[in-house]
């Protein structure tokens, strides 16, 4: 508040003037920029911004709340003109602020969808428009709704020109009606909502032929459709017919996917079966993953395998007698070779 100064000996003198009054004088006898200057003085922007409003100078307010950089500020502006404006003016309003436009983008993203999917009609953004009938996707339980959405997805990708896109809203459409049908066949299992890769692997558990058309109907590559019936047999503990797929001539997949399929399932008495048969390239790779670290360890020293010996030593650190074998080969193999493997794997070890 500012003092008024007066006269010598008039009364009142010193007393305070309210500038918010000051600026309302300036204002109703038609001097706005004055009354504005007044309050941008004497008061902070959110002072400001409010006594605009009241004054029902809305598009000023606006400009003042975007100067502030307030994002709430901006925020109530903005609802204010939203209220009092048509939403054709209202975007018109704020369309060449990329700020306002951002925050209020997202106000709709939160709170009206129906607003935010006009505002990209209106800017012809198919992309945009497409994204927000994805997004609505998983507000709806009832699968027309989630179809009905997905084929307006697919026509606005069109319409973009986004053909990759349109391809998978078709596919999931796709995907969806076949769902319903297994739903109906297989009273005893939910498909819907799973992905390909999903429904195939529960497929293969419960009609293997089934899972053979619906491979051919999604074009699922063959070694990704033999790695579930793999892993459908392991989750099972169904080993014996496991190990008859690992003989079965048209396998496409190596003995060590086998093998990774008993360790997920923590058997390595199984995952011996077909240890020996593993390529010689992945031996090594796979004594390790089985924690056989003898065995690693005799077979990368004959390999003259530095790096795997520092790796087999790393593991042996309940295994005080092994470790004391290993590192006496890995001293061997750098006496080998002149002492010229990295300091920085012997400072690891300690050598």
């Amino acid at each position: 508040m500012r003092r008024r100064k007066s006269k010598k000996g008039e009364p009142g003198a010193h007393r305070l003037v309210n500038p918010i009054q000051v600026a309302g004088v300036a204002f109703r006898s038609g001097r706005k920029e004055a009354a504005v200057k007044i309050l941008e003085d004497e008061l902070g922007s959110g002072e400001l911004v409010e006594t605009l409003l009241k004054w029902s100078e809305n598009t000023a307010a606006f400009y003042k709340a975007l100067e502030s950089g307030d994002p709430d500020l901006l925020y109530m502006v903005m609802l204010r003109l939203r209220k009092i404006k048509s939403p054709d003016d209202f975007r018109k309003t704020i369309r060449n602020f990329p700020v306002a436009v951002t925050l209020y983008k997202k106000y709709c993203h939160q709170f009206n969808r129906q607003e935010l999917y006009e505002m990209y009609v209106k800017e012809k953004d198919f992309g945009a428009q497409a994204a927000t009938f994805i997004s609505a996707i998983v507000d709806y339980k009832e699968l027309h709704l989630k179809e009905t959405l997905l084929a307006s997805a697919s026509e606005a990708y069109s319409k973009g020109r986004n053909a990759p896109y349109a391809r998978l809203c078709e596919q999931q459409l796709k995907l969806l009606a076949y769902q319903r049908k297994l739903n109906e066949k297989y009273i005893d299992h939910n498909f819907l909502g799973r992905t390909i890769h999903q429904t195939c692997s529960l497929l293969v558990r419960s009609d293997p032929n089934a899972a053979e058309e619906f491979r051919a109907e999604f074009h699922i590559p063959e070694q990704r459709f033999w790695w579930l019936k793999i892993q459908a047999l392991a989750e099972t503990d169904d080993w014996k017919n496991l190990e008859k797929l690992s003989q079965s001539e048209n396998c496409p997949m190596g003995p060590e996917k086998f093998v990774d399929a008993c360790l997920q399932r923590n058997n390595e008495k199984e995952a011996m079966k077909y240890l020996s048969m593993v390529p010689e390239q992945l031996k090594l790779k796979y004594l390790i993953k089985m924690r056989l670290l003898e065995e690693a360890a005799e077979m990368a020293f004959r390999k003259n395998d530095y790096y795997n010996l520092l790796l087999v030593n790393s593991l042996c650190e309940h295994r005080s007698e092994l470790a004391a074998r290993v590192q006496s080969m890995i001293r061997q193999l750098e006496a080998a070779d002149n002492g010229a493997s990295p300091s920085l794997f012997k400072a690891c070890l300690g050598l």
